[in-house]
């Protein structure tokens, strides 16, 4: 069996996990070919403005993992050289946002992973102005069509039984997918799984697949023995008492037992928690059913609502938009923006900022429902008996039993109206089941944090001067006061990973 690896994410633990498969198949006797980026990108999403410091680092990194993994040097092919300029099929700007996603060559939907990329580089904006960041946009989208190309000449001319690559909903990577796709080659995009033990491979799908997840849990739930439902409650557990399962928790800051100022018990409490919509660009199965999107959702409510003074609404921003390193604020993210405007419009909503120290688990265990659009928080909700509705279609719980799915507003308005029950708290414990037990356990990688960890014992960092070389290469790099805090933090992080 030939198998290739498309490989251009250095950080732990994705580089680890992919040494996982490369050396699996190598003691299986497949024969491995890595295809793999030493600075022919000129942007990823690590490294969106190519600078050398980070192409310094990723590159000895990857040279310090195939070493202690014992990877043949014959098995590594370099991506070749990207053309000198842009591609002329390629539109040098976009009217908006819309059009940029939409855009499409030989089928293949290189507008909607470029705009993915740059959506989590500017300030998680998922409405940004294509043509204040033309520059960007062009870059951006020439590299996923130089990927699209250059991987369609390398499968062909490798011809791989399979192919692996990370996640697959961003600009380098994407056009790899579509690339296996256009061609009939099996690809498995990986991913971190349920707890750091493991990692997930998703077959000709992406991982966050919502239909795949789904059919997933009932999978799972049927193959589990008689300890399932005590290992499908702790999943619960864990989430409350701030355990690090797959990812940091997101409520790690909160202050336990807090509730909202004011708040009232006489009155009916709705809780409303959000998602992150710049997580859902690019995913298919994550459009809402019911509104154009969650804020369009969220606004239809309180209008409806508006009169009604026996209804509390309170709004928990996702803890992720407080994120300070990407220097996210109410007025540069168009998600935060229009929520701020909400506020202001309506008096039946409390909103709470992401970084509030309000803790969310006291919120729920204080209301009376619980409406999401997709969050955790949902099956979580049912989970400690609180009704729940599910108010979108991006939740790998759909299919579950746990929660009210309404099919319109007026539907979810009878639900907000009535006193509801709590759904079957088994179908939640079928969530969390799957959620710590899916996945492929790592023989050779101990991952001992959420980018922590160890493989065959060694921490995989380069050497001692190549990394004070990168350091001061990103030193000398920096422009101004805003680059200079982004360096200072990036520095901490590095020391306190390695």
């Amino acid at each position: 069996m030939k198998i290739l690896v498309y490989s251009t994410y250095f950080l732990t633990p994705v580089l680890e996990r992919e040494l996982e498969i490369i050396t699996d198949h190598l003691d299986r006797g497949d024969e491995v070919v890595i295809v793999r980026c030493t600075g022919q990108l000129r942007s990823c999403l690590l490294n969106i403005r190519h600078r050398k410091s980070i192409c310094t680092y990723c590159r000895a990194k990857f040279m310090r993992g195939y070493k202690v993994a014992g990877v043949p040097a014959g098995c590594i092919t370099e991506l070749p050289p990207p053309p000198a300029g842009n591609y002329p099929e390629l539109p040098e700007t976009f009217d908006d946002i819309e059009d940029f996603k939409n855009f499409t060559y030989d089928d293949v939907d290189l507008g909607m992973a470029a705009a993915t990329t740059l959506i989590f580089h500017f300030n998680k904006d998922h409405r940004f102005n294509p043509r204040q960041h033309a520059r960007e946009v062009a870059n951006e989208l020439n590299m996923s069509m130089y990927v699209y190309r250059t991987m369609l000449e390398k499968l062909r001319s490798i011809k791989p039984d399979a192919v692996y690559f990370f996640n697959g909903r961003h600009s380098t990577t994407r056009p790899v997918l579509r690339a296996c796709e256009k061609l009939g080659i099996t690809f498995y995009a990986h991913e971190r799984a349920g707890t750091f033990a493991k990692y997930i491979l998703r077959e000709n799908t992406l991982p966050h697949d919502v239909e795949a997840s789904s059919m997933e849990i009932m999978e799972t739930w049927s193959r589990g023995d008689g300890d399932r439902e005590q290992l499908g409650k702790q999943f619960f557990i864990n989430k409350r008492n701030r355990v690090e399962q797959r990812w940091f928790s997101m409520v790690r800051n909160q202050a336990s037992g807090l509730l909202p100022n004011g708040f009232d018990k006489s009155r009916k409490n709705v809780a409303i928690y959000n998602s992150t919509l710049y997580e859902m660009e690019g995913m298919k199965g994550f459009q809402n059913r019911i509104y154009k999107d969650e804020i369009d959702g969220v606004r239809s409510i309180l209008e409806t609502f508006k009169d009604d003074k026996s209804i509390q609404f309170y709004l928990r921003l996702h803890p992720n938009l407080a994120e300070k390193y990407r220097h996210i604020s109410w007025e540069n993210n168009t998600q935060l923006r229009m929520i701020k405007e909400m506020e202001s419009e309506y008096d039946n909503v409390v909103i709470i900022p992401p970084a509030s120290p309000v803790d969310s688990y006291a919120l729920l265990d204080n209301s009376d429902v619980v409406v999401v659009f997709g969050s955790t928080m949902g099956v979580e909700a049912a989970y400690w008996g609180r009704p729940s509705i599910l108010a979108g279609a991006g939740a790998a719980y759909r299919t579950l039993d746990c929660c009210y799915k309404p099919e319109s507003h007026e539907e979810l308005v009878e639900l907000l109206k009535s006193d509801l029950e709590p759904k079957d708290r088994l179908e939640a414990v079928k969530y969390g089941y799957w959620a710590t037990n899916r996945g492929i356990p790592y023989k050779k990688f101990r991952q001992t944090g959420v980018l922590k960890g160890e493989y065959m014992g060694v921490k995989i960092v380069p050497g001692i001067f190549t990394r004070l070389y990168s350091y001061l290469l990103r030193a000398l790099e920096v422009r101004n006061m805003r680059e200079l805090k982004e360096f200072v933090i990036d520095l901490k992080k590095k020391f306190s990973r390695n």
